[in-house]
């Protein structure tokens, strides 16, 4: 792929001792220099509903603009030499510098039975200069642009540094949490954790 294009090896299960990552199932290469594939990887979950699992891989360096960002998520198994441009589905950040792919996670957050993608893009500036944000796409990923996006505070809060989520209300769907952390809500960056109601955001 080029100059610290990057890359993802995918191990298949019962691994043991130490494993030259040359003998990986696969290696899925970043398409260009410095895309810095692999920043972020993320177990999905059943994003196509076909009953197996999907994985993404975060390059919050790629993109047609400077480090826009991308994220690219694969339905099916690799083997041997792939590239990003082999992903099912590829979206990318809106504007240069978003980082789009610094951060992934995949839940079903609106319940419809289909994983949903959540991506964090520190660099995302709807709330103000380096404010961040993560941003949401339903499953089963047909829009290249975001179904919501989730933002902080206030300029340099650096929110999507890292993403996650959990059901924690209890109704069957996933909570997305954004890590924001220059967040100033308790001192001066102490930085914090923003929580989103799943059912549909």
């Amino acid at each position: 792929g080029g100059t610290e294009s990057g890359a993802s090896y995918l191990v298949l299960g019962g691994a043991s001792g130490s494993l030259s990552l040359s003998a990986a199932e696969a290696k899925i290469a970043g398409a260009a220099s410095y895309d810095g594939v692999g920043a972020a990887l993320a177990a999905m979950g059943d994003v196509d509903g076909d009953g197996r699992e999907d994985f993404a891989v975060g390059a919050p360096d790629a993109g047609s603009s400077a480090q826009a960002g991308a994220v690219y998520v694969f339905f099916t198994l690799p083997s041997g030499s792939a590239s990003v441009t082999d992903a099912d589905v590829a979206v990318t950040g809106a504007a240069s510098y978003d980082r789009l792919g610094l951060s992934i996670f995949g839940g079903d957050v609106d319940g419809d039975g289909l994983s949903d993608l959540v991506a964090g893009a520190d660099g995302e500036d709807t709330a103000g200069l380096g404010a961040g944000a993560a941003l949401l796409w339903y499953g089963p990923l047909g829009a290249s642009t975001p179904d919501a996006t989730l933002i902080p505070d206030a300029a340099n809060d650096d929110a999507g540094t890292s993403v996650g989520g959990a059901d924690l209300d209890g109704n069957g769907a996933v909570d997305p949490l954004v890590g924001a952390p220059g967040n100033d809500r308790g001192a001066t960056s102490a930085g914090a954790l923003f929580v989103f109601g799943g059912g549909g955001i």
